[in-house]
């Protein structure tokens, strides 16, 4: 038997989804880096759980940051180039160019805000918690 094959019968599926759904219920806000040419499997999975969890609790807060633009700035050379990429920079996710899934857009959008800098993650944390 291969070794990685011991550890994942020692622990189901059942107890480490409970651990992840525990983990995030203690959450007031979730902050999710989904920057790369993909996003992590294991983010976009805790985007969806917690996209439920916020149905439940309005009060919860889901940020996403966006920032990666390597793929993109491949196809953002010139004039028209760098027109695509400040569409690609105003509508995060929307663009062609915004390798990020559209489905988990749309939940992000629905239920947060995404974002496409740490400057900008902070200027929103700011403002959404300005009164506090």
């Amino acid at each position: 038997m291969m070794p990685i094959l011991k550890h994942i019968k020692k622990y189901p599926p059942e107890f480490t989804a409970s651990i992840t759904n525990i983990d995030l219920e203690k959450l007031s806000d979730l902050i999710a880096i989904i920057s790369n040419d993909t996003p992590p499997i294991g983010t976009t999975c805790e985007i969806g759980i917690y996209t439920q969890m916020i149905d439940a609790d309005p009060k919860k807060n889901l940020y996403a940051l966006y920032d990666d633009c390597r793929e993109g700035f491949l196809t953002c050379q010139g004039e028209v180039g760098q027109q695509k990429l400040a569409a690609m920079q105003k509508e995060p996710g929307e663009a062609q160019m915004s390798y990020v899934n559209i489905f988990l857009t749309g939940a992000i959008k629905t239920h947060g805000k995404l974002v496409c800098s740490s400057d900008e993650l902070i200027k929103v944390l700011k403002e959404d918690y300005r009164d506090e």
